[in-house]
């Protein structure tokens, strides 16, 4: 019974979460993902994002491609993560 309380309550939190929680968390997920090792150049990135946005324009790649040219052109605070900056910055409202 407990454990079903905490499903429910893990539910409704989510269920709660704002939208730009919600873009920031992935925007942060895709930081993540594209500061991996062994990642391509940004450049070839950036070009296969383009070629991807073009054929099917997914909200998917073009925050992608928002979160690449954040990282390239280092618009992070000191010490501050891909989320807080994100949040700081509203960038939900770019996007």
């Amino acid at each position: 019974m407990k454990i079903l309380f905490l499903l429910i309550g893990s539910i409704a939190l989510t269920a709660c979460t704002p939208d730009n929680e919600h873009f920031c968390a992935k925007y942060s997920y895709y930081f993540d993902e594209l500061s991996a090792p062994g990642i391509l150049p940004y450049k070839d990135i950036k070009q296969q994002l383009e070629k991807e946005i073009k054929k099917s324009n997914r909200d998917k790649d073009r925050l992608m491609l928002m979160v690449l040219e954040d990282k390239h052109n280092d618009v992070f605070g000191y010490g501050e993560s891909a989320a807080q900056y994100c949040m700081q910055s509203e960038r939900w409202k770019k996007f």
